[in-house]
């Protein structure tokens, strides 16, 4: 194997782990007002499908232990594309193929609209450039904030599992944020901080 090949390839796989580092990533602290330790998992989801409403999604699993119990809540972020539907008010954990339903404790939806002139330099006789509009970029999309808490069963169930989806519904669209591979392994190793 020459060293060019070599080269390339450990920058391959360094950016490899970044990105999935980028993704996931756990913050840990102590809550002395309520006399807790928190811990946090951070999770990024991209748009898989190119026709799913959503663009992205962010989530945050926050683990709040004290001395006489553990919590887990959810903090979802879901950013839908502007001509979608509304999320319902209905949210989804399906354990290795098995659905159960969650209470959502808050939903804050946010339509955001903004539109951004497009401009570009052109040089005039005088060699000087002046800044001319070319054109106007409309940004369109929703927000969908949404908070529930994990029972400690399904937490349980998840620290097994192989495979597990948090299920959002927009209309005719199914929107699953997937837990699996190296973000179900990120899962884990939280549970058991």
């Amino acid at each position: 194997m020459n060293n060019t090949y070599r080269n390339l390839t450990f920058a391959l796989l360094i950016l490899l782990l970044n990105s999935c580092t980028l993704q996931t990533q756990i913050i840990s602290e102590t809550d002395l007002v309520h006399n807790t330790e928190r811990s946090q998992l951070k999770l990024n989801y991209p748009s898989q499908r190119h026709y799913s409403p959503m663009s992205s999604a962010e989530q945050s699993i926050v683990k709040i232990s004290s001395v006489d119990c553990t919590t887990y809540e959810v903090y979802d972020v879901i950013h839908l594309y502007g001509k979608s539907f509304n999320l319902k008010n209905e949210v989804y954990i399906i354990i290795d193929d098995q659905a159960y339903p969650l209470e959502i404790n808050t939903i804050e939806r946010e339509h955001v609209h903004e539109i951004s002139e497009n401009t570009e330099n052109i040089m005039t006789a005088d060699s000087s450039s002046i800044s001319v509009v070319t054109g106007y970029s409309e940004d369109n999309r929703k927000i969908s904030r949404v908070s529930y808490n994990l029972p400690q069963d399904f937490v349980d169930k998840m620290a097994k599992a192989e495979h597990v989806i948090f299920r959002y519904y927009a209309a005719p669209d199914m929107i699953s944020l997937e837990l699996k591979g190296y973000k179900l392994k990120r899962f884990k190793q939280f549970v058991n901080l």
